[in-house]
């Protein structure tokens, strides 16, 4: 996973910080759009974009009868860690200046 090559040395908010990403590129896997990593940036600074994305993903899993119950039970905890955790709070922004200033790219 490209989440593994940002070199944390905090072994337990590295953890928090690549769970946090995890469930973000989960959300955005079931909106059913293309995304980079730099979608995945905007989300981890913007409570609201999470917000409107899981929105997205609910309505396109509700069309599809192939997701299974469990991935439905998966990504619904997904969501629920998104909304209790915003980004600052386990490091994110630690994250970005590890690996440089991602918002002028966007």
């Amino acid at each position: 996973m490209v989440f593994g090559s940002f070199n944390l040395q905090n072994e337990f908010f590295a953890k928090h910080q690549l769970n946090y990403l995890a469930d973000i590129v989960r959300i955005l896997h079931y909106t059913g759009k293309r995304f980079n990593f730099y979608d995945v940036m905007v989300m981890a600074f913007d409570q609201g974009v999470i917000e409107d994305q899981v929105a997205i993903a609910r309505r396109c899993m509700e069309r599809d009868p192939e997701i299974s119950t469990q991935r439905r039970l998966n990504f619904e905890m997904s969501a629920h860690s998104l909304f209790q955790s915003p980004g600052a709070a386990i490091g994110i922004d630690d994250l970005v200046q590890q690996r440089g200033d991602v918002t002028g790219a966007l």
